[in-house]
């Protein structure tokens, strides 16, 4: 399968690429900075795809030079920097309406974050 990866270079990000190209996929890796993606052990066996998904025409971008993917893994976080709940609720947004574009032809998305609550809403503990 081909398999795009946002977030790439993260904790979770660049540990499923690892498990994805051990198990045979075309890996795609997205990431705002490619130089990063250069660092990684397996950055030779994967296509880089510049992507920085705060940015609509960014996102669409990478969405369209990728041609067709059969799975995009939305695995980018902000947590901790200024503002972080409004800009990654726009920049899962920018991803998913990129991904849904008939050239991208993704069957399907994997959002392994996601939206951030409003702050007056409180996550249950468990």
């Amino acid at each position: 399968m081909r398999i795009l990866v946002t977030g790439a270079t993260g904790y979770v990000g660049s540990r499923l690429v690892t498990a994805l190209l051990a198990d045979g996929h075309k890996v795609l890796a997205a990431s705002r900075n490619l130089a990063r993606l250069r660092r990684l052990g397996w950055s030779d066996d994967v296509t880089p795809v510049l992507l920085d998904a705060s940015d609509p025409a960014s996102a669409r971008a990478a969405m369209d030079a990728a041609g067709h993917i059969d799975v995009v893994y939305y695995l980018v976080h902000g947590i901790g920097q200024p503002g972080f709940r409004d800009s990654d609720n726009a920049a899962a947004a920018n991803v998913a309406v990129a991904a849904a574009l008939p050239e991208c032809d993704a069957s399907s998305t994997w959002v392994a974050s996601c939206p951030t609550p409003p702050k007056t809403r409180r996550c249950p503990s468990t």
